[in-house]
């Protein structure tokens, strides 16, 4: 996992930040967890990974989720309430595949549909600018999307 990953919480819609303790990541959640809101050692002085949350302070267990809500609080869920009650939010990616008139394909990714599009009239537009033939030109163009699989 790479930092915290954006999920959408099934009963609210709001989106928050969230980030699942494997054991292999300890330090990046300790990177991501403001220091006043964790603790990194038990009562009796032994590594553990504390989070300070409006129902106090909860140790973070292997496979718990830390997450952060809208409002900036703090909470830990186990694996199994975490999945109830929220989903992963997908990402779509867009992007511009256009022709030249010897058929060779240009591809450039765009975060959104219209970006796309423009894109394409942009660079046309370019490329007549500078004086460049019109076989340089994308002859066709269409907009493409697919969803990308979510991050766990």
């Amino acid at each position: 996992m790479t930092g915290p990953q954006k999920y959408r919480d099934r009963q609210t819609g709001s989106l928050v930040d969230a980030m699942q303790s494997t054991g292999d990541n300890t330090l990046e959640l300790c990177r991501w967890i403001p220091e006043d809101r964790q603790r990194i050692v038990d009562n009796a002085g032994m590594p553990a990974q504390y989070l300070t949350t409006s129902n106090g302070s909860e140790r973070v267990w292997l496979f718990d989720w830390v997450v952060r809500d809208s409002h900036g609080r703090w909470h830990r869920f186990k694996q199994g309430a975490f999945a109830s009650q929220f989903r992963p939010v997908v990402e779509t990616h867009y992007r511009v595949v256009g022709t030249d008139a010897w058929g060779i394909s240009h591809i450039t990714p765009s975060p959104s549909a219209s970006a796309a599009r423009r894109s394409v009239e942009d660079l046309n537009g370019w490329a007549a600018d500078q004086g460049h033939p019109q076989s340089w030109r994308a002859e066709t163009a269409e907009v493409e999307w697919k969803p990308l699989e979510a991050k766990r």
